[in-house]
């Protein structure tokens, strides 16, 4: 199937942010990148201006005036968005401020949100007329934790009369991600909720074959695999071996990677100290305790604030290795089904993948099956592991195996003929 078959579909994307080049996503402009943008809309719910060129029809229904709507029914909760138009950073970031996983009363303030999404007026003649306008064919979405955008989109499907296809980007419907008990409590309402959606949704994409597995058996459903696209490679070059090497991870420190970084940088000292054979050099803008800072800044690591992505890649051209952390703690397993955007990256890169976390973890399962990089799934590994990185067969062998793992299942080309023949097959439905 090719994506010219889609050129008369009308599709609409909903999603929380905007198609924001400084705050949003990339994943559904990427792959619906070529085909007509005056069939392709977007609507979406938080307080950004987008400035995606793949479309040109935006809805917004602000957060902000449906919790105002609860006092003033005639305010005005819905409207188009002229891309690029509006300065909204201040809201952008009180907005995140407030539903900061570090907030105080997190698990509170989303019981709260999703009241006042519950009890305001988003039902409106403005959204009414924006999807009688737009008509679409097909309506695209995560499988998100947000209730509020959960029930926005089955009543943009019932009101339609639209194909659905979800899309499971993250773990949104397991109780393992963590213990506490204001995450099981709205995680009960959240996976009541999704099974609602899963219910008017005709297709669903999951990001890797572990979130593919867990997703199919809760939801008795047949998702199809879907990864994050590479659309530019590196020019893939045989490591020099010369010591020493150098080691790089520019990131988030987060989620209990700052503790798995701790131990990295102690396997280092242990391994440099009859002779630097391993340098490494972090770059994040995580705001570190001062252990952490003292820890990660070293005889053989150095920690640096973050820099932009196009100094990240001339990084990772420089760089012998690239690090790839999780947390190694069975009680945090935040990142268990999701795919960090350092994969693609690092695969299109072409060079050595360490990848240390939790073996639960979608990522580091996915390094695990595709034999792609050096993994690490317990602490007492580490050293070990860290020492064969020096070894020239297994620096070559995992360089070419990323790359090549890269070229193989992540090309741009591969990933949107995936999705353009799922899409088609609902058209012919």
């Amino acid at each position: 199937m090719k994506r010219e078959d889609l050129s008369k579909a009308k599709i609409l994307v909903c999603t929380a942010n905007s198609w924001n080049s400084k705050v949003g996503d990339n994943t559904f402009p990427l792959l619906l990148e070529g085909l007509p943008k005056e069939n392709i809309s977007s609507l979406f719910i938080r307080e950004e201006t987008p400035d995606s060129p793949v479309c040109d029809n935006y809805f917004r229904i602000s957060e902000g005036k449906v919790m105002k709507s609860i006092f003033k029914p005639s305010i005005k909760t819905g409207e188009r968005v002229v891309k690029g138009t509006e300065d909204n950073s201040q809201l952008q970031d009180e907005q995140k401020e407030l539903y900061s996983k570090k907030a105080r009363f997190y698990y509170l303030k989303l019981f709260i949100r999703e009241l006042i999404w519950f009890m305001g007026k988003w039902k409106t003649k403005e959204l009414d007329s924006f999807l009688e306008e737009d008509s679409p064919d097909i309506v695209i979405y995560e499988m998100g934790r947000y209730i509020h955008l959960n029930n926005v989109i089955r009543y943009i499907i019932k009101k339609c009369g639209a194909r659905g296809v979800g899309c499971f980007w993250d773990d949104t419907f397991t109780y393992k991600q963590e213990k506490s008990i204001g995450y099981k409590a709205l995680r009960f309402f959240q996976r009541k909720n999704l099974k609602k959606l899963a219910g008017v949704t005709d297709e669903f994409f999951a990001i890797t074959p572990k979130t593919k597995r867990e997703a199919d058996e809760f939801f008795n459903i047949n998702c199809t695999v879907l990864t994050k696209a590479i659309t530019e490679f590196s020019e893939y070059k045989e490591p020099s071996g010369e010591l020493p090497l150098k080691m790089l991870y520019t990131g988030n420190l987060a989620i209990g990677r700052e503790e798995t970084m701790l131990l990295i940088a102690d396997a280092l000292k242990e391994l440099n100290k009859n002779g630097t054979k391993i340098i490494l050099d972090i770059y994040t803008n995580t705001a570190l305790q001062e252990k952490y800072k003292n820890g990660l800044n070293t005889e053989f690591s150095n920690l640096y604030d973050a820099i932009p992505q196009r100094e990240v890649i001339e990084k990772q051209k420089e760089a012998d290795i690239l690090l790839f952390v999780e947390s190694l703690k069975e009680d945090n397993k935040i990142a268990r089904l999701s795919f960090s955007t350092k994969i693609t990256d690092y695969y299109a890169a072409g060079k050595c993948i360490f990848a240390v976390g939790n073996k639960d973890l979608a990522p580091v399962e996915l390094f695990i099956e595709e034999d792609s990089a050096v993994v690490v799934t317990d602490a007492d590994e580490i050293q070990e592991k860290i020492s064969q990185l020096v070894n020239m067969e297994t620096l070559k062998k995992y360089s070419a195996k990323a790359y090549e793992t890269g070229k193989r299942s992540y090309s741009a080309e591969v990933v949107k003929e995936k999705f353009f023949t799922v899409l088609n097959g609902i058209l012919e439905k």
